[in-house]
């Protein structure tokens, strides 16, 4: 999964910024860039954070990293 738009979103990124948290996590479980950034540097916990969509922020693979 690494088509990139115009914007420079990719999948994983369309799915945080629609709240789709199943889409999310099977991405991510498939190996999608958790650290990817579009064109102003914004990852997917970014852009979930900034649409409101809790339940995606609180996803864990956006933590695995710490643990």
């Amino acid at each position: 999964m690494t088509d990139i738009d115009n914007e420079g979103l990719d999948a994983v990124s369309w799915a945080a910024i629609g709240g789709h948290l199943h889409c999310v996590e099977m991405m991510l479980d498939r190996g999608s860039d958790i650290d990817h950034n579009d064109k102003i540097k914004r990852t997917p916990l970014h852009l979930a954070s900034f649409y409101g969509h809790v339940q995606v922020v609180s996803c864990k693979q956006f933590y695995a990293v710490f643990y």
